[in-house]
């Protein structure tokens, strides 16, 4: 009988000693995002058409403002990129109007959408020339012509010729190749940014419990689609709360991330899962004894 006491006394012992070692603490758990501070590039198509010229290949590095594609259009290619490159280096040495005759081609080029401004502006040209330090009017004149010329160049950049707007890294997104077809508002590269880029987080923090949760407390992320033992060690810690809440009755709660795993994906805008915000640090004991 004693003996069975004591068995017992000792597992009760050994079960409340390892229960104030062990630690479960008070948790909040919320739903969270996460915004790289240097996102990917996605570059979509702005209509339907073929890929006329592709100039890179999937994997390469690429510069702000690297030409990716050529899409088809009416226009000849090589006639608007060396009005682009023309322009280009009118502006660089000064764009005075007198220079204008540096943008100009020796030939009619074929520009398509730009063929009216350019005729305008090249009229406006004639007009400055023959009446050159006669009336200002004329120059304004040419001014407003070569500025539409531009705005005209740049709408058909933007639907013609798809360029990289940040540094970094192309990944396709089929396996393009020239001829082929591309439906508007189809992503067609994303460009990933060079470089580590740093994680910060928005959780929405139901009203239920807000009263509890402060700003410097602890938060453990797990983030839905990522295996736990992979990403396992991001963590951050709170670092602002909305005064009142969101018309859903949230309040927005800024985490910072102190915690990074290197394999999370470059690629992704928007990560999502949950956190668990610390309320209390404490042991298995204390929470039996204080529920």
């Amino acid at each position: 009988m004693r003996y069975g006491i004591g068995i017992l006394a000792t597992i009760v012992g050994i079960l409340l000693a390892g229960s104030a070692l062990f630690s479960y603490p008070e948790t909040v758990q919320v739903e969270v995002t996460l915004s790289p501070s240097n996102p990917p590039a996605y570059i979509k198509s702005t209509g339907n058409g073929k890929i006329e010229r592709l100039y890179v290949a999937n994997g390469q590095t690429v510069k702000k403002g690297d030409i990716l594609a050529v899409m088809e259009s009416v226009a000849n290619t090589d006639d608007i990129l060396r009005l682009r490159e023309c322009l280009n280096d009118w502006q660089k040495k000064g764009a005075r109007p007198e220079r204008m005759d540096m943008v100009f081609f020796r030939q009619l080029p074929k520009l398509g959408s730009i063929q009216e401004q350019y005729a305008s502006c090249m009229l406006a040209w004639n007009n400055y020339l023959q009446h050159a330090g006669k009336n200002r009017i004329y120059e304004t004149e040419l001014k407003n012509a070569t500025a539409q010329m531009m705005n005209a160049l740049y709408e058909w950049e933007r639907n013609f010729l798809p360029t990289a707007p940040i540094d970094g890294r192309i990944a396709f997104m089929q396996l393009w190749k020239k001829g082929q077809y591309v439906g508007a508002d189809e992503t067609m590269f994303v460009v990933v940014p060079d470089g580590k880029s740093e994680f910060a987080g928005k959780a929405l923090l139901p009203m239920q419990g807000s009263g509890k949760v402060k700003a410097g407390q602890r938060a453990i992320i797990r983030l839905t689609g990522f295996p736990e033992q992979e990403y396992k060690g991001l963590e951050g810690k709170v670092v602002s709360i909305s005064p009142v809440p969101d018309e859903k009755g949230n309040y927005i709660m800024e985490i910072q991330l102190t915690g990074m795993p290197e394999k999370l994906p470059p690629t992704m805008k928007v990560m999502s899962g949950t956190a668990e915000i610390i309320i209390r640090e404490q042991s298995l004991l204390k929470r039996i004894l204080n529920p």
